[in-house]
């Protein structure tokens, strides 16, 4: 082979050399930029992630306080419902029971008079 016909081909190895390096480097910023793309993403992602856990935790505390709310005014209202009751009852039994003594006494008082006579 001629010397001529050597550098033309080394040439032309170089070229493509160069080309394909020109290639891998275009290849590597494109996976870097690909690369800083998906953490941006996920960046944005974890931080939508948050704000909506910080939503949510906002909307269950103030369901949660409301439901505390809630219950603490249907126990105090069952509580006064008791207490009623309770009143109630016991004013009944008073009766019933003033009611079992007159009868006692009027009955005891027959059965003495009955035996005096």
């Amino acid at each position: 082979m001629t010397e001529v016909a050597i550098e033309q081909r080394v040439a032309w190895l170089e070229g493509r050399v160069e080309e394909q390096a020109k290639l891998l480097e275009n290849i590597s910023l494109r996976l870097t930029s690909l690369d800083d793309k998906l953490d941006r993403y996920w960046e944005r992602l974890d931080s939508k992630i948050d704000s909506k856990t910080d939503k949510l935790d906002s909307k269950i505390e103030t369901v949660r306080k409301e439901l505390e709310g809630r219950i603490e005014g249907v126990r105090q209202e069952l509580m006064a419902e008791i207490k009623a009751v309770r009143q109630d009852v016991s004013s009944r039994m008073r009766w019933i029971i003033g009611l079992l003594v007159t009868e006692w006494i009027t009955i005891m008082a027959a059965v003495i008079a009955a035996l005096f006579r």
